[in-house]
């Protein structure tokens, strides 16, 4: 009778642990098979990390991971599933790159296979690990992948329906370097992490075509908030769902060198970005269901391109931002903007919701609050349907929409301050159903507003026309004795800019004069 105690029992089958019963021989480690007897035909290795079931072969071509050298013969590994890094790594290597690397290198190219790291395991690498032509997918078990050495990416894939999961990156103190390297199509990277690592860029898509990121959890930078955590150059049709980016300059950019499109952004939380999304060029893309929070300057800003659509997201800047939550360039056509939260400073907002020249595009649904207007400035863009939320004062709900701007409903309330809602090029005709409540302070403008006045007293309705920039304005009280006109005594209207109406008010229609 024998006791047999193994090693590496999940890669030991019932068949293979009869053998070694029958005909068991051990050594220490895997450099000790030329120590093995002529006649032995299954050796144990002891080693925790490198040892295993292995069976002698004729003489091959040793790998340093599943087959290696003895006297006469080669031994060959007894497993299944996932090839264990572990296996490759050799206590004389320099860094952890080098077995790291025989182990994806031992997957023929062009073909299926699978590596594993060890669970929660730490691996120093020297070098960047590449992954080339090999459709292979990485288990990365929560081990976590340290770059000690400046080098321009940590991992390299390129190549089609390569999948990683599961896998940390980080990088030594003082090191520069960006984190993944992703060229090819039909790649698939989920539950990846990296915390305070500070890299250049920690996902560069180069060409990435029809490929699935999800759970991607980065802090790049908490202190500096540098870097960009998704680089787009050149990349079709991606998906990216369910990650939380932030501490960082971008959250995700895209680079106008060469033209990126179909990406696709479902449940992005986003943290403490300069711009949670700045595209220099993209068409065909979509950001939805989407926290963008404590944005510096953008949430999202679109420079080149045509169609992007942004729908029920939050995106709030941060205490003291100036900059604003949606800005779309003229060189853009085609934004949807709808169904939005957003925010700004509540104690100081100077900030606008959007900063749009953009063509052809639609502001519809949005609410913001604690946020100017901004600026809409494009005759073939529609605003309608839009809520302002007031907190304090100083808000101003129109701040330049420019001429033949084509807006409807807006809903406003609580101190709010109108101002510029047109320039004095606007077709007064071009604005109607406005909603105002409580506490608005009017300045100059063009447009007609209507009053209604519950109390117990009587029961009314007021026009205000607003005559023009800076000039008097006519109101027309409309009750059950008829229409009055306020006026200065000689019978010109006359009441001067500002006012401050303390009853709901609501914009009707514009007439033109």
């Amino acid at each position: 009778n024998k006791t047999l105690t193994l090693v590496n029992p999940d890669t030991v089958t019932v068949d293979s642990t009869i053998n070694v019963l029958e005909n068991a021989y051990t050594i220490a480690t895997v450099d000790d098979f030329s120590t093995v007897p002529s006649g032995i035909t299954t050796v144990i290795v002891k080693d925790k990390d490198r040892g295993g079931v292995f069976n002698r072969i004729d003489s091959t071509t040793a790998n340093g991971g599943t087959i290696f050298s003895g006297t006469g013969y080669s031994w060959e590994r007894q497993y299944s599933g996932a090839v264990n890094v572990k296996w490759f790594i050799a206590n004389t290597d320099a860094s952890d790159d080098i077995g790291i690397q025989k182990a994806i290198d031992f997957i023929p190219f062009g073909s299926n296979g699978a590596i594993e790291f060890e669970p929660n395991k730490t691996y120093i690498i020297n070098n960047t690990i590449t992954i080339f032509n090999r459709a292979l997918k990485v288990y990365g078990n929560n081990a976590n992948i340290v770059l000690s050495v400046t080098k321009d990416y940590a991992l390299n894939i390129e190549g089609s329906n390569c999948s990683v999961e599961s896998l940390q990156l980080s990088k030594a103190s003082g090191v520069n370097g960006s984190g993944i390297f992703i060229k090819g199509l039909e790649h698939n990277l989920k539950d990846i992490s990296s915390r305070d690592a500070v890299w250049t860029n920690f996902l560069y898509l180069s060409e990435c075509n029809e490929s699935h990121f999800s759970n991607i959890r980065i802090d790049n930078d908490v202190a500096g908030k540098t870097g960009t955590i998704i680089y787009l150059h050149g990349s079709v049709n991606n998906t990216f769902s369910d990650c939380f980016i932030g501490h960082c300059n971008y959250g995700v950019y895209s680079d106008m060198y060469l033209s990126t499109e179909g990406q696709q952004f479902t449940n992005i939380i986003t943290v403490f970005c300069n711009r949670a999304f700045n595209f220099d060029k993209i068409t065909n893309s979509g950001i939805v269901n989407c926290v963008l929070d404590f944005n510096n300057h953008y949430g999202v800003y679109a420079t080149n391109g045509q169609s992007l659509y942004i729908s029920n997201c939050w995106i709030a800047l941060i205490e003291g931002s100036t900059g604003g939550c949606i800005g779309v360039n003229a060189n853009f056509k085609q934004a949807f903007i709808t169904n939005n939260t957003l925010v700004g400073n509540g104690s100081s907002p100077t900030g606008g919701a959007f900063a749009s020249s953009s063509q052809y595009s639609i502001f519809s649904g949005n609410a913001y609050q604690n946020l100017n207007f901004g600026a809409i400035n494009d005759s073939t863009t529609l605003a309608l349907n839009n809520i302002v939320h007031g907190s304090g004062s100083n808000i101003n709900v129109g701040n330049s929409i420019e001429s033949n701007f084509n807006a409807t409903n807006f809903f406003f309330n609580r101190n709010i301050t109108a101002t510029n809602i047109e320039t004095t090029k606007v077709n007064v005709s071009c604005v109607a159903d406005t909603y105002v409540s409580v506490g608005i302070t009017l300045s100059s403008g063009l447009y007609i507003i209507s009053q209604q006045i519950y109390d117990s007293s009587y029961y009314g309705a007021y026009a205000i026309v607003l005559v023009g920039q800076g000039k008097d304005y006519v109101v027309a009280k409309a009750s059950k004795s008829g229409v009055d006109i306020a006026t200065n005594g000689d019978g010109v209207p006359f009441f001067k800019f500002p006012i401050t109406m303390t009853v709901p008010l609501v914009v009707t229609k514009l007439s033109s004069y």
